[in-house]
């Protein structure tokens, strides 16, 4: 209903805000059958045409999101980095094999909070959620970058910035549900929205005009949390080129090194 999607945008919403359900295709989960849910379509709901956005309310069962949050912990979470790489150098180094190596890493006062990145080999879950972005986002499955899991305790953030027009699409989902007046929103200042985190809830939106530019009206940030819930959450890129052959060979699992994971984090989250 509109009344749920102002429930769950807030913000400035327009009155002449379009709002339309089209199916799609969602891959069942494979694994234990007293995990994972199988739901065999997912119902966008449009925020705006232009530029694209919107939500799918259950993107995740709760146990699907309760599991993706505890294989997290269990790998373990970095301090969320910043990496200065241009697009140009990376595909460079994805074509070399060593796109991690270009990488120049840097803490920023512009992202606070912890990452943790999901590659497919970690858990059968995993590529179960890629291909689930994949036929949402209605792209290759090669397209969708490694999932990256972020987790911000109270009053962490991430301030304003721009996915990159390398990354056409980007579905972001929340693991886990943020108390009502407790902050935790995905703000796009242009659009005056707020998107609250609801358990198992997806946002999609369009990085780019149909030029191929950037959209700037897609800028957004994640606001601190204001009580005692930490906020879970997964950023899923959609990438213009098939970037998962590349990632997958560049560093065998039994010889990751100190600090593979920060720079694989940085690869995959937000290169320059």
């Amino acid at each position: 209903s509109r009344e749920g999607l102002i429930a769950v945008i807030g913000g400035g919403m327009a009155d002449s805000l379009p709002h339309r359900s089209s199916p799609a295709e969602q891959p069942a989960a494979t694994g234990p059958a007293h995990l994972w849910s199988q739901p065999t379509k997912l119902t966008l709901e449009s925020l705006s045409v232009s530029p694209a956005m919107g939500i799918v309310r259950a993107f995740l069962s709760p146990e699907e999101a309760t599991h993706l949050m505890q294989l997290s912990e269990r790998k373990g979470f970095v301090k969320a980095h910043t990496g200065s790489t241009t697009q140009g150098e990376m595909y460079a180094g994805m074509e070399a094999g060593n796109p991690f190596d270009v990488m120049k890493i840097k803490e920023s006062t512009n992202r606070t909070g912890t990452v943790c990145l999901l590659e497919p080999a970690d858990d059968p879950i995993v590529p179960v959620i890629m291909r689930r972005v994949a036929s949402l986002a209605e792209c290759h499955p090669e397209q969708v970058e490694c999932l990256s899991v972020v987790k911000y305790l109270p009053g962490q953030f991430f301030k304003q910035h721009h996915d990159g027009a390398f990354r056409p699409k980007t579905v972001f989902i929340y693991l886990n549900t943020i108390p009502n007046g407790e902050g935790g929103e995905t703000f796009f200042p242009y659009m005056g929205w707020k998107i609250k985190p609801i358990q198992g809830l997806a946002a999609m939106w369009s990085n780019i005009l149909e030029s191929g530019a950037a959209d700037a009206h897609m800028i957004h940030e994640g606001l601190p949390t204001t009580g005692g819930t930490p906020k879970y959450g997964i950023n899923c890129f959609v990438n213009e080129k098939q970037v998962q052959n590349c990632l997958s060979n560049v560093v065998p699992r039994s010889q990751t090194r100190e600090g593979e994971q920060v720079r694989r984090a940085v690869a995959c989250t937000h290169p320059n």
